[in-house]
């Protein structure tokens, strides 16, 4: 169940002061990934354990560089050319889509434009999100049988995940995290 935007906002705004006021440890857990975006450490769960444990910038460094996804008239062929130009370059066929990723996307739109021949119908290029690192963990977007009902999974609790969300901040870390509450302290 959604929020409207206003309560959305008061609870958002509820929590942040509490947390910065009382400098308090908030455990969240969310299916809206980019409110992830917000946390300090954030633990991607598959079938009930941890795959993962970062910051979200640590956690999107993992995925790579940006992601070109784009449509053809022509997708198959369209991989095929790509291959044959960039035999080690990063590309995944995903039902309609073509996802290409690359270090400096905005450089090398141009470059695909002019190394494939079907015509592109669309093209989008972002940065890695905590979205992209669920998928590329997990490897999927929504589990489904093939009549299209969502397949009931029994995922076991895994109690040693649970409990690594608790575990401290690697030293480096935990400094960082310090020196930052002294800032905001200042600031007040």
């Amino acid at each position: 169940v959604g929020l409207d935007p206003q309560t959305r906002n008061k609870i958002w705004d509820y929590i942040f002061t509490a947390r910065k006021k009382d400098n308090m440890t908030i455990f969240l857990t969310t299916q809206y990934i980019n409110e992830a975006e917000n946390c300090d450490r954030v633990a991607i769960i598959d079938h009930g354990k941890i795959v993962a444990i970062d910051t979200p910038d640590n956690l999107k460094k993992m995925v790579g560089g940006d992601i070109i996804t784009l449509r053809t008239t022509d997708n198959k062929r369209a991989v095929k050319e790509f291959h044959f130009k960039f035999p080690q370059g990063k590309i995944k066929h995903i039902g309609k889509e073509i996802q290409i990723e690359t270090d400096r996307g905005d450089e090398f739109i141009p470059i695909l434009v002019k190394t494939i021949t079907p015509r592109i119908t669309s093209l989008v290029l972002h940065r890695p999100t905590l979205e992209d690192v669920f998928l590329e963990l997990t490897g999927r977007k929504i589990r489904e049988e093939n009549n299209g009902k969502i397949k009931e999974e029994e995922a076991p609790f895994d109690l040693a995940s649970f409990l690594s969300l608790f575990a401290p901040l690697p030293e480096e870390k935990k400094e960082e995290k310090e020196e930052k509450i002294e800032e905001e302290k200042k600031e007040e």
